[in-house]
């Protein structure tokens, strides 16, 4: 298998980097096209192609294309993901991919709420990233559809806000100490307990702690109150 983590380091100072997955639909031209839409989006925000990866011989679950593109700051970043043009690719984009995945440099450590939900409007339909499946570990777990990299934001836990403890129900940390909870009623809510996890919450957003292989069943730790430790 072709390793596509190709996420150099960078000095924060001079370059933001961000690492774009994608698969394609399938509809070559679409996709092509697709891509050089997002390229020619880069030079309004002072951004720079780096370099592209094409897959020249697919295999399931490795992305298509990789691009890995920079930024001067934070500012050029945020106003590339937000480029009112990019609504104009909407229609090409579900022509063109399935899903994507961004991995971000400023995001080590993990990013906050609100630079997490821009980089979620770069993925088409995160839900193809993971499925709930049977689990080995205990009942239905959440299990990998593709390669997810380190750092890789997976998706969020969604759900109704809650006060009352309750089986699905994810605690984040709220403004001045408090907490809130989240009544999941997404795949996410079957996320099973492990105390070596893969991956790990910031918020209600869910990162992996490390490269996560197609097949492999996502895992966190629930927390020292949990005395079930497979």
């Amino acid at each position: 298998m072709r390793s596509l983590s190709t996420v150099q380091q960078v000095d924060q100072d001079v370059r933001i980097e961000l690492t774009l997955r994608l698969w394609s639909r399938e509809d070559p031209e679409a996709f092509e096209e697709y891509i050089d839409a997002l390229i020619r989006l880069l030079p309004r925000t002072s951004g720079i192609l780096e370099r592209r990866i094409a897959d020249t011989d697919p295999e399931p679950g490795i992305p298509d294309a990789v691009l890995v593109v920079s930024f001067p700051d934070s500012a050029s970043v945020d106003g590339w993901l937000r480029d009112p043009l990019r609504d104009d690719l909407e229609d090409l984009a579900k022509r063109a991919v399935t899903h994507s995945l961004i991995t971000d440099s400023r995001h080590r450590p993990a990013p906050t709420v609100d630079e997490s939900a821009e980089v979620l409007l770069m993925q088409p339909d995160d839900g193809d990233l993971v499925e709930p499946r049977p689990s080995d570990v205990h009942g239905t777990g959440v299990f990998a559809l593709v390669e997810l990299p380190q750092d890789a934001l997976i998706g969020r836990y969604t759900g109704v806000p809650t006060k009352v403890d309750g089986k699905f129900v994810l605690w984040v940390e709220g403004g001045e100490g408090s907490w809130e909870g989240i009544d999941g009623a997404g795949d996410l809510r079957f996320l099973n307990h492990s105390r070596s996890p893969n991956v790990v919450f910031d918020g209600p957003d869910l990162y992996a702690l490390r490269d996560i292989s197609p097949g492999e069943e996502l895992l966190f730790d629930y927390g020292e109150d949990w005395s079930d430790t497979p």
